[in-house]
C-alpha cells in the first residue's frame, strides 16, 4: 500500500466513524498528493474518493478534493464536471451553473458525464423554480419550470431508459404551476408514472439498482398509490444506496417538490418515514424552514402513525 492508499484509508474510516477532524486532515494531505502532477491518479479511483465524502453529506469537503483532481494537468471533463456538481451541492449555484454550460459542448464529456450533466443543469433550474413559488409575481417561477422542464424531458425523449430525468418530469408536470405551460400535465404526469413503472420494472427485475426502488415510489405518489409508495419506500430505506446523501436528495424531493406533507395523512406520513431514515444514518442532516415546522406540527397532531407503520419506525 503506498502513501495515496493510506491517506484515501485514513479518509474512509473518517466517514465510516463521522469524524469530520479526521477527515480534514487525511483531506489535507490527499490535496498536498494530488498537487503532485508527476503521481499517476486514476480517474475511477479519483471520483471513489469524491464521493466517499458525498455520502457523509461533507460537500465541502468533497469540493475541495473534487477541485484539485480537475485542476491537475490530466484533469477530465468529467472531473471538472464533476467538481460543478459538488459547487452545486455547496449552494454555488451561479457558479456550478456557469462551469456547466462550458461544459455542455466539450466533446471530451463522456455519454455518463453529460447525462449527469443534464441532472445538474435540471437540479439548478428546479430549485429556482421552487425558491420562487411563494413569490406573488409567478412569471420568474414559470421561467425556471420551463427551464427545468426542458431540460429533464429533453434528456428523456432521446433516452427513454433514463428514468432519473424521466420521474423528474413527471414530478415538475404534477406542480399545479404547470398548467400555464403545458396542456393537460396531471394527465401526462401520470402517463409517463406508469411508463416509468413499466420501464423499472424491465430494466431492473430484481429492484436493486440505485434509483429504482426510489422512482417506484416517485411513481406511485404521481398516481395518487400511496401504500404503493410506501412498500417501494421501506424497499429503498432498506436497500444498498441508501446513504444519507441519496436519503436526504429524496426526501428534498417529497417536501418541496411534492409537497407531500400538505396531502394528508398519507403524504405526511411518507415524509416522516423518510425523515427518520435520514436522521438514522449517521451524519444525516435534515433541513426545515420555520414554514415547515409549523406546518409538520399542526399536521401530526392527532395523527397515530404508529397503527399504520409500527412503532419500530419511530424508535429514533
Amino acid at each position: 500500500m503506498n502513501n495515496f492508499d493510506e491517506m484515501r484509508a485514513l479518509l474512509r474510516q473518517a466517514v465510516e466513524s463521522g469524524d469530520r477532524l479526521a477527515g480534514w486532515h487525511a483531506a489535507g494531505q490527499i490535496v498536498s498528493a494530488l498537487s503532485d502532477a508527476s503521481m499517476p491518479v486514476d480517474q475511477t479511483t479519483a471520483f471513489r474518493l469524491i464521493w466517499t465524502a458525498v455520502r457523509r453529506r461533507w460537500f465541502d469537503m468533497a469540493e475541495l478534493l473534487a477541485g484539485a483532481v480537475a485542476a491537475r494537468p490530466d484533469g477530465t471533463a468529467d472531473a471538472r464536471r464533476l467538481h460543478a456538481q459538488m459547487l452545486l451541492e455547496r449552494g454555488f449555484y451561479d457558479e456550478a451553473l456557469a462551469r456547466l454550460e462550458i461544459l455542455r459542448n466539450d466533446p471530451t464529456l463522456s455519454r455518463w458525464g453529460l447525462q449527469e450533466l443534464f441532472g445538474n443543469l435540471e437540479r439548478v433550474y428546479k430549485d429556482r423554480f421552487l425558491s420562487r413559488t411563494d413569490v406573488p409575481n409567478g412569471s420568474a417561477a414559470r421561467v425556471f419550470l420551463q427551464k427545468a422542464l426542458d431540460a429533464y424531458s429533453g434528456w428523456y425523449r432521446l433516452h427513454p431508459t433514463s428514468v432519473w430525468h424521466g420521474i423528474n418530469t413527471v414530478a415538475l408536470l404534477a406542480r399545479p404551476e404547470a398548467a400555464a405551460i403545458e396542456q393537460d400535465p396531471p394527465a401526462e404526469s401520470k402517463r409517463m408514472a406508469r411508463t416509468i413503472l413499466a420501464e423499472v420494472s424491465r430494466q431492473d427485475p430484481q429492484f436493486i439498482g440505485e434509483h429504482s426502488a426510489a422512482a417506484m415510489a416517485e411513481a406511485s405518489v404521481a398516481l395518487e398509490d400511496y401504500p404503493a409508495a410506501l412498500d417501494w419506500l421501506h424497499k429503498h430505506i432498506n436497500g444498498p444506496h441508501a446513504n444519507g446523501f441519496a436519503l436526504a436528495n429524496l426526501l428534498r424531493q417529497f417536501v418541496r417538490l411534492w409537497r407531500l406533507d400538505r396531502r394528508g395523512d398519507q403524504g405526511a406520513a411518507l415524509v416522516a418515514v423518510l425523515r427518520a431514515a435520514v436522521l438514522e444514518r449517521e451524519g444525516g442532516v435534515v433541513q426545515m424552514s420555520g414554514n415547515d415546522v409549523r406546518r409538520e406540527l399542526k399536521g401530526a397532531a392527532g395523527t397515530q402513525y404508529q397503527a399504520v407503520f409500527g412503532s419500530d419506525r419511530f424508535d429514533s
